[in-house]
Order: structure tokens, then C-alpha cells, then sequence
């Protein structure tokens, strides 16, 4: 069972925002009666994999101090406003570490603690791997030093080295880097890595960083609805699932933004999801983008947002989504014939019920013959069958 000290993520964030080069090891300790407590270090696939998992269990609310009051210190000084930029800044440090120490440059290390003759003569054959590891460090004076020195030795991969650093430096939300990247000439900023289909500006929106989804979107060439090939997902689908609201903005702010556009694959659109994931304030701005369907369902699985909404019970949601313009209150789901008065009476949210029947929702309307007055009273929901009756 690993935890992380609350300290730890606090001075590891310090030192990222100053600009201090952050350098990862991994290592595991043995105890051993005979021999004592030995220590392993770590590189290559091992180190990867624990600091790719680390880096999804950050949580400065969550993390662990020998001393509350020191924590509600910490906690309070942060403030809770800033606690998702610190976790994001933090597992973006650890998820470039898992970059480097899968590459195993460690010439990038030395030459950001004041040691550049390793860099200097760095093979060209490893070349490819410094310029990604740097990139999604966010190591701009290496990456600089490999852009003006180095890079012609690159020749015909230079396109998709290049686009490899800048995926991974907007995953991890490097502003600096990026900027750089984009500045360079033969710079594809929607290269699609070939391993899993990610590209530059779908991580940074699925990530967060709204300032790096500022410079890509201001990129020449840049395709806001660029899809990923391997599962359909982009920018805006994955900004709203998320809860992304900055993020959700600025792609809303772009000249025909198609604000209904579905996953190929799943046919998950950004109003269902953020509405499913109880994302309010995204909802909200999604329900004000111009052309948006309030009533669009999912092709391939027939739900839609006031169906998911009503069924997680979150009444903010439903309530906003009932204020839409045109919306259809007993919308049905073809795939299966369940309707949003149903799912809140069955899962025994009985704000979400209210909030439907004063809507003008069909209590008369039934599945099987029930109605849904007569699941909430089979279901032993008291409360809803209460709305009902009052």
C-alpha cells in the first residue's frame, strides 16, 4: 500500500513552479535479518511502471501528515481553489519521469543540474529519445540546446520527433516547451502518436492545461476536431467528461465549433458526458454554445444527458437541462424504453423526480406496465414514491 506524504507534494510542486530541474530514481527497500535493509534502485520498465502509477494516485486532499495541523496548514496556504493545478503539475513531473527513465537519458539529467558535456555527446541514435524525455520534463534550456545543435542529425524523423516532444509536452502542460516546439520549423502540431493515437491538443484538453490548449489553438493548421484513431475520443469529449471548464470555453470560443459532435466509436457526445459525470458548470456552458441539441442521444447505446443526469440523481444538472429551450421532459431511450422519470424514481433520487414532474413529466408513462410511481413503491423509495403522492 503506498501513500503519499502531504509535504512531499507540496515541495515537489514548489520546486516545479520556481523552475527547479526535478530528477526521479526509483528504488525499493528490503529488510533482511541476516543482511539489513538494502535499497534497489531501479531504471528501465520497472521505474516506468512505478512512477506512470504514481502519477495517478496524486491527491494533496487525500495525501498522508504525521501532524493534521501541519496538513490544514499546507492545505489552507495552497488553498482548495488550486489543489487539481497542483496534482496536475505534480503527476505531469512524475509521468516525465517514467518518460525518462523509459529512454534512459539521463544525459538530459545531467545537463539541466550544469553538466552539458553528456548531452554534447549524446549519439544520434538517442537523440530521439533526449528531445521526447525533455519535452515532457518541460526542460526548455536542454530542449533548446537540442533544437539548435543537435537536430539536423535527426533528418527524415525530425517531423515526428518533433510532434512526439510536443505531445508529450502538452500532456504534461509545459507552456514554455510548447511554445518552442511550435516555433520550430517542421512542426506538425496534429501528430498522431502511432502507438495509441494521442495527439497534441487532445492530452492537453483530456489534462486540463488551458494555457497550452491556448497556444495549440492559435497554431496555424491546428484541427479542433481531430479524432484519435484507436478510440474516437477528442478535445472537447474528453474536456467535458472531465469537468475542464477553462478548457471547455476556449474550444466553445472556436469560429463553427461543432458542440454535438459524437465519438465514433461510442457515440458519447460532450453534453452526455458532462451531464453523466455531473459536471454542472460545464453543462451549463455546453446548453449556452450555439447549435447545441439538448435532446441529442447516443446513436449506438440510445441514452441522453436528462436520462444519465436523472439516473446519478444530480439535481443541479437535471435542473439546468430542464430550463433548456425545446427540451423533450419524456424523452424515451429506444434502445431500451427507459425515460428520465423512470431512472429517478429507480435509483430513488426524489429531488430529480420533483424537479421532472414540475416540469410537466408523464407520470402516467410506464415500462413493462409499471409506472414510475409503481418501481418507486417496488423499489422501496419511500421518498420518491412520497413526491409522487403529494
Amino acid at each position: 500500500m503506498f501513500y503519499f506524504v502531504c509535504v512531499f507534494l507540496v515541495e515537489l510542486y514548489a520546486g516545479l513552479e520556481t523552475g527547479i530541474p526535478i530528477i526521479f530514481r526509483c528504488c525499493t527497500s528490503r529488510f533482511n535479518v541476516s543482511e539489513g535493509c538494502y535499497i534497489t534502485i531501479h531504471s528501465g520498465r520497472e521505474a516506468t511502471n512505478m512512477l506512470a502509477n504514481l502519477s495517478h494516485m496524486v491527491d494533496v486532499a487525500s495525501a498522508e501528515c504525521a501532524v493534521p495541523a501541519d496538513k490544514e496548514r499546507e492545505l489552507r496556504t495552497i488553498g482548495e481553489g488550486n489543489f487539481a493545478a497542483l496534482n496536475r503539475t505534480v503527476a505531469g513531473s512524475m509521468m516525465a519521469g517514467a518518460q525518462a527513465a523509459m529512454n534512459a537519458v539521463w544525459e538530459v539529467d545531467a545537463f539541466n543540474c550544469g553538466e552539458p558535456e553528456a548531452l554534447r555527446r549524446l549519439p544520434s541514435s538517442r537523440l530521439e529519445a533526449a528531445m521526447v524525455a525533455a519535452g515532457s520534463a518541460g526542460q526548455v534550456a536542454s530542449l533548446s540546446y537540442l533544437l539548435d545543435e543537435r537536430v539536423s542529425k535527426l533528418g527524415v524523423n525530425l517531423v515526428e520527433v518533433l510532434g512526439e516532444a510536443l505531445i508529450a509536452a502538452a500532456a504534461n502542460g509545459h507552456v514554455a516547451v510548447v511554445q518552442l516546439l511550435l516555433a520550430a520549423e517542421g512542426i506538425d502540431v496534429n501528430r498522431v502518436h502511432q502507438s495509441d493515437g494521442a495527439f497534441p491538443l487532445l492530452m492537453a484538453a483530456q489534462q486540463g492545461h488551458a494555457a497550452v490548449v491556448r497556444l495549440l489553438l492559435a497554431a496555424e493548421g491546428i484541427d479542433v476536431y481531430q479524432v484519435n484513431p484507436s478510440n474516437g475520443a477528442f478535445p472537447l469529449l474528453m474536456a467535458a467528461q472531465i469537468g475542464h471548464e477553462a478548457v471547455v470555453q476556449l474550444l466553445l470560443a472556436v469560429e463553427s465549433v461543432n458542440v454535438n459532435q459524437a465519438n465514433p466509436s461510442n457515440g458519447a457526445f460532450p453534453l452526455l458526458m458532462a451531464a453523466q459525470h455531473g459536471h454542472a458548470a460545464v453543462v451549463q456552458l455546453l446548453l449556452e454554445a450555439d447549435g447545441v441539441n439538448v435532446n441529442l442521444r447516443n446513436l449506438i447505446y440510445g441514452n441522453f444527458p436528462l436520462l444519465m443526469a436523472a439516473k446519478n440523481g444530480d439535481s443541479a444538472v437535471v435542473r439546468l437541462l430542464l430550463m433548456a429551450e425545446g427540451l423533450e421532459v419524456n424523452q424515451i431511450d429506444p434502445s431500451n424504453g427507459n425515460f428520465p422519470l423512470l431512472m429517478a424514481a429507480y435509483h430513488g433520487n426524489a429531488e430529480a423526480a420533483r424537479l421532472l414532474l414540475a416540469r410537466g413529466a408523464d407520470r402516467s408513462m410506464t415500462i413493462h406496465g409499471m409506472t414510475a410511481l409503481d418501481i418507486a413503491i417496488k423499489t422501496g423509495h419511500a421518498q420518491v414514491a412520497a413526491v409522487f403522492l403529494s
